[in-house]
């Protein structure tokens, strides 16, 4: 982290150290933490140059670290929640904060972007939740928004499917490493179709909620359904049934007939 113990603004050093003179002059100071939102001690930290291993950062001695994730996806959470509060605020929501609650067992570990004066939310599930935890949560958003909440779901939350069945599709989001950064990629999952992955810069915020390029499309498509006139169904005609040959007539017909 950068600046201070409690930051929330992640850092990525560049494991090659040929990258590594343009990463310190980006930070002059060179003040970085083990940050206490990555589940770390909070003590000053320093960037090493290597040639014969990745590039690091290495706590000062004595070390009395007990954080366990130090891979390059353990901050993603940080820069999903950076990513959609700076989106936000670039469409007019100058008010969007983030909270992170990723110790709660009851919340699974979530990231929360609000907006709008608190009217508005962004939830970013990020680990695995309890169903019905999660269907409690889902109907509580829900009723304080009035439907203006969009859940997006991480790759271990394991309940995206679960939204599809609810709302007929789910929000993704992942991260890729980019340069010196770890980019930030919304996915749409509908039915019977694999996620399309887009950035954030790509969608749209309509009325407090997320539209990514695949939603457009698929709203495009009802509505153009919609309008398309109603052909009335063709009746399928019966089949004539052959004319009976007409009887002869008897002597006695006729008699009865006249």
């Amino acid at each position: 982290m950068v600046g201070h113990p409690k930051s929330d603004e992640p850092v990525f050093l560049p494991f090659d150290h040929g990258e590594f003179p343009d990463f310190v002059s980006r930070y002059p100071d060179r003040e970085f933490y083990c940050g206490s939102l990555l589940g770390g001690c909070g003590k000053r930290l320093s960037a090493k140059r290597c040639t014969s291993r990745k590039c690091h950062f290495a706590h000062h001695p004595p070390v009395r670290c007990r954080r366990t994730a130090n891979n390059e996806s353990s901050a993603d959470h940080l820069y999903i929640g950076q990513a959609f509060k700076r989106w936000l605020q670039q469409h007019g929501q100058r008010d969007a904060t983030v909270t992170y609650d990723l110790i709660d067992a009851d919340s699974g570990g979530c990231v929360t972007i609000s907006f709008d004066r608190d009217r508005r939310t962004v939830r970013v599930q990020w680990d695995r939740m309890e169903w019905k935890s999660w269907l409690a949560a889902r109907k509580n958003l829900n009723r304080r928004t009035r439907g203006k909440a969009d859940w997006v779901y991480g790759p271990d939350s394991m309940l995206a499917h679960n939204e599809v069945d609810a709302a007929d599709y789910a929000l993704r989001v992942q991260c890729r490493t980019s340069g010196s950064t770890r980019e930030v990629q919304i996915g749409t999952q509908v039915p019977g179709h694999t996620i399309e992955w887009t950035t954030l810069d790509h969608c749209r915020l309509a009325d407090g909620k997320i539209v990514t390029p695949s939603l457009e499309e698929t709203t495009t498509a009802s509505k153009c359904a919609a309008h398309v006139p109603h052909r009335p169904r063709r009746r399928r005609l019966q089949p004539l049934q052959p004319l009976r040959p007409l009887r002869r007539l008897s002597t006695f017909d006729r008699s009865r007939s006249n």
